[in-house]
């Protein structure tokens, strides 16, 4: 599954690198995140709590980055797991263009469902993917504007 998407930063990159680096500016970025520990250089320890369909389900896992040398970009790894689901991975990619006062914030996720898509069907769960990617996207903007 993939989404994209593209947000306009009143805010210059290295704004971004300060949220991504604060645990508690990152948590409240992930929606529904129960839980974050750690840091932008070691990753993340995370558990998320979401509604996909009829199921509640609780994901526990880590967050990775990576940043490319040549560009501003960021790379998110995800993997978690539920006892539902079994294992998932994502993978978030935020390609920065800094602007004069501005940076445009691109973006492209894209997750392997596993079997959640047999437990509630590929619809909703690409729906519930793109919902949470955009309001990511949001939020995170949100943040570094502050």
């Amino acid at each position: 599954m993939e989404t994209t998407g593209t947000r306009r930063l009143f805010a210059q990159p290295d704004a971004l690198h300060r949220v991504l680096n604060s645990a508690a500016a990152l948590r409240a970025c992930l929606p529904k995140c129960d839980t974050i520990a750690g840091s932008i250089a070691t990753g993340y320890d995370f558990a998320v709590s979401r509604k996909i369909g009829p199921l509640g389900v609780t994901f526990r896992g880590r967050i990775t980055f990576a940043r490319t040398a040549e560009t501003q970009d960021y790379v998110m790894e995800i993997a978690g797991s539920s006892r539902l689901t079994g294992q998932i991975t994502a993978r978030l990619i935020l390609a920065l263009t800094p602007r004069q006062r501005t940076t445009l914030m691109n973006f492209q996720a894209t997750m392997d469902p596993s079997a959640i898509v047999k437990l509630v069907g590929a619809e909703r769960v690409e729906r519930a993917f793109a919902a949470g990617v955009g309001s990511f996207a949001d939020r995170l903007k949100a943040a570094v504007e502050l």
